[in-house]
C-alpha cells in the first residue's frame, strides 16, 4: 500500500442549478434553446452589486475559456440601458473609445494560426466560430480581444489603475472619437447591417448606449469618417445581413473594419499613391516608395493558413509609415497601370478576389454604402472618385491638376465642380484603350493652366514656330531648338511639357501681346461648336487668346459675344492649310496654319 497521501477529489458545477440536457451545437454558451444561456443563469438587473457594478452571476473565472468574459459582456449589454454601470459595461466603453480614438492598436489573429499551437486547437473545439479575432493593445499591454456578439472581451489582468491610466490618454480625443463612431454606424446603417434588437448583435445595442448616453451626432457628410479615419481590424462581428428589416432577420459573423482616428489619412493616403507600387514577396505586401526610395506605406496580402478567410485576418489593411518626400510639381497618382506596369488597383486584385469570395462586390454602389466593409486602400480610392470604372478607362490629367489635387485632399474632380471651373472632360483611345482626360485653367484660387499651355503649343504651329519633327518620329517640337511641345505618350496624349506651363505662369511678352490680327486668325481657325476634342481645341485656344493679349477676364459661354473679349472676337479668313499630327491615343489631329503669316 502506498504511503503518499491521498488528494480529496471536488467537483465544482460550472453551470449553477442547470438541469437540463446541454445543446450537442458547437460552442460553449449554447446551451438547450441553440442561442443563449437561459432560464436562471441569465443577468439580472438586480444582480449588479455596489459601485463596481460586480454580478452574482455569471462569474467568467468559473469557466477557463477567454470566451466566458465575452459572454458575460454580451449579457450586460443585452440589458446595457439598466446596466451601464456594470464593469463590463464600463469597460466595453474604455474599449470602443480607445479604438476610436486610436490610442488602442487592433491586430487580427487566428486561433488557427501555428503560433497558438494546442491552446489554439483547443479553444476552437470549444468555439469554433471564435476563429478570427483581434488583439487589442496599448503601452505593450493587452486590454482585450474582440469577439462576435460583444464586439470586445476585456481582459481580466488588467488592473484599475491601467484602465484608468487608458481612459486619461482617450479623454483629449473622445468627442472626435464620439463623432467618428456616429459617421461609423451611420454607414452601417444605409447599408441596412445595423439592428441592435436582434438576438446576437448586442454590441451594437452598446455601441448605440454609448452615443446615446454622450448625446454625440455625425458630421456633416460623415466627413470625419471619410477624412479622418483608418479603418482597422478588421474584427469578426455579428451583423444583420440586410436581407429584412424584421426583428428576427437572419444574422451571420463577418469581418467589419472598426474607425480609428487618425486626421488626414485619406488625404495622407491618396498621397502615397503618386509613388510607383511594388509587390513584396517576402512580406506579402504590397509596397510603395517615395522619391528617396523610403517605404512610406504598405498594403498587407498575406494570410495565415490556405483555408483561412484573408480579408478576416488582414488582407488588404494599410499602414502609413512615414511622410513621403517628393516635390508637388512631379504628383502623379499610380493607381492605374502605364507604360505596361502594373498599378495600385492591378496589384489590389487578389484583394477584390477575396472581398467577392465572401459576398462584398467591389463597385461604386456598394463600397459607397457601406465603407466599413471594405479595407481603407479601396475605401478611399472609391471616396476620392479614383478607381477605374467599369470598362476600364483610364484617367489622365496634367501633373500640376494631379499636385493641385493632392493639397486639396486628393478628391477627384465631379462634374459639377468641373463645369464650374469652366474645365472639360475628353475621352481618347476609342474603345480599344480609352483615356479620360480632365483639363482645367483653375482650381479654385490655383492656376493649373491646361487649357492655356495647350494654346501656346497650337499657336507655336500656327504660327509655323513649331512643327513635327522627323528626328523625333513627327512629334511636335520647337522649329530652332527640337524642343519638344507635348509629352506625347499614352499616359499624357495632350499634355504640354513642363517648360510650356512655366512659360504661361509668366506675363506675354510685349512682341506677343501685339499680334491681336493673328491671335483673331487664330480663333477662327480653332472656333468648333462641334463637342469632344474639337470644343477642347477651341477652348485652349480661348485660353491662349486671353493671357497673350492681356485680356484675362472669364471666357465667354458657348454662342456669347461681348464684353472683355469683344476686340478679340475672331475675323478674318479661314486658314486653307493645315498639318495632321497623330497622338499616341490613335486620334489624328488636323492643326491649322496661319495664312497669312506662312
Amino acid at each position: 500500500m502506498s504511503s503518499e497521501p491521498q488528494m480529496a477529489a471536488t467537483a465544482v458545477a460550472l453551470v449553477p442549478t442547470w438541469k437540463a440536457a446541454l445543446s450537442k451545437a458547437s460552442g460553449l454558451f449554447i446551451l438547450a434553446d441553440g442561442v443563449a444561456i437561459p432560464g436562471d443563469w441569465e443577468v439580472k438587473p438586480d444582480q449588479w452589486t455596489g459601485d463596481t457594478g460586480d454580478m452574482v452571476f455569471p462569474n467568467p473565472k468559473a469557466i477557463p475559456t477567454p470566451f466566458a468574459r465575452a459572454e458575460a459582456t454580451r449579457l450586460v449589454l443585452a440589458q446595457i440601458d439598466q446596466a451601464f454601470n456594470h464593469v463590463l459595461a464600463l469597460r466595453f466603453r474604455d474599449l470602443l473609445l480607445g479604438v476610436a480614438a486610436g490610442v488602442l492598436t487592433v491586430e487580427p489573429d487566428d486561433l488557427a494560426s501555428p503560433e497558438h499551437d494546442n491552446l489554439g486547437r483547443a479553444l476552437l473545439q470549444v468555439d469554433r466560430d471564435a476563429r478570427y479575432f483581434c488583439q487589442l493593445k496599448w503601452r505593450g499591454l493587452s486590454y482585450g480581444i474582440t469577439y462576435r456578439t460583444s464586439l470586445f472581451s476585456p481582459h481580466t489582468r488588467r488592473t484599475r489603475e491601467e484602465w484608468a491610466a487608458l481612459a486619461e490618454a482617450i479623454k483629449p480625443l473622445e468627442p472626435d472619437a464620439l463623432t467618428l463612431l456616429c459617421d461609423w454606424r451611420a454607414s452601417l446603417e444605409r447599408a441596412r447591417r445595423w439592428n441592435p434588437e436582434v438576438p446576437l448583435c448586442e454590441w451594437q445595442r452598446g455601441v448605440n448606449e454609448v452615443l446615446r448616453r454622450a448625446g454625440a451626432q455625425p458630421s456633416e457628410g460623415n466627413a470625419r469618417l471619410v477624412e479622418d479615419a483608418r479603418l482597422v481590424g478588421p474584427a469578426h462581428l455579428t451583423l444583420p445581413t440586410g436581407l429584412n428589416t424584421e426583428p428576427g432577420e437572419p444574422v451571420r459573423a463577418e469581418p467589419v473594419y472598426l474607425p480609428s482616428l487618425q486626421r488626414g489619412f485619406a488625404a495622407r493616403l491618396l498621397t502615397t499613391c503618386q509613388f510607383k507600387p511594388r509587390e513584396e514577396p517576402d512580406k506579402q505586401a504590397i509596397a510603395l516608395c517615395d522619391a528617396t526610395q523610403k517605404t512610406v506605406a504598405r498594403i498587407r496580402l498575406g494570410q495565415s493558413g490556405s483555408d483561412g478567410n484573408s480579408i478576416a485576418l488582414g488582407m488588404g489593411s494599410v499602414e502609413l509609415l512615414d511622410t513621403p518626400k517628393v516635390p508637388a510639381a512631379e504628383a502623379e497618382l499610380w493607381v492605374s497601370g502605364r507604360g505596361g506596369e502594373p498599378g495600385i488597383v492591378d496589384l489590389l486584385r487578389p484583394v477584390v478576389l477575396a472581398l467577392q469570395k465572401i459576398g462584398r462586390p467591389v463597385d461604386g454602389e456598394h463600397v459607397l454604402a457601406a465603407p466599413a466593409l471594405y479595407p481603407d486602400p479601396i475605401r478611399v480610392l472609391f471616396e476620392r472618385g479614383r478607381w477605374p470604372g467599369e470598362g476600364g478607362a483610364r484617367a489622365a490629367q496634367s501633373r500640376r491638376l494631379a499636385a493641385a489635387l493632392l493639397q486639396a485632399g486628393g478628391r477627384a474632380l465631379d462634374g459639377a465642380t468641373l463645369e464650374r471651373e469652366r474645365g472639360e472632360r475628353l475621352q481618347l483611345g476609342g474603345t480599344a484603350a480609352p483615356v479620360t482626360l480632365t483639363l482645367v485653367d483653375r482650381l479654385g484660387e490655383i492656376a493649373i493652366n491646361d487649357f492655356r499651355a495647350l494654346g501656346y503649343a497650337l499657336f507655336a504651329v500656327f504660327t509655323r514656330e513649331a512643327e513635327p519633327a522627323s528626328a523625333l518620329d513627327g512629334q511636335l517640337a520647337m522649329a530652332d531648338t527640337l524642343e519638344k511641345l507635348l509629352e506625347h505618350n499614352a499616359d499624357r496624349p495632350l499634355e504640354p511639357r513642363k517648360w510650356v506651363y512655366d512659360l504661361v505662369e509668366l506675363p506675354p511678352s510685349e512682341r506677343l501681346s501685339r499680334r491681336v490680327a493673328t491671335l483673331q486668325r487664330f480663333l477662327r481657325a480653332y472656333r468648333s461648336p462641334q463637342p469632344g476634342l474639337p470644343r477642347v481645341l477651341d477652348r485652349a485656344a480661348q485660353s491662349f487668346a486671353r493671357w497673350a493679349s492681356g485680356r484675362l477676364g472669364p471666357p465667354p459661354k458657348d454662342g456669347e459675344a461681348g464684353g472683355r473679349n469683344s476686340d478679340l472676337l475672331p475675323l478674318g479668313r479661314p486658314s486653307a492649310r493645315a498639318i495632321n499630327v497623330q497622338l499616341p491615343t490613335g486620334e489624328e489631329l488636323r492643326l491649322p496654319l496661319d495664312a497669312v503669316e506662312g
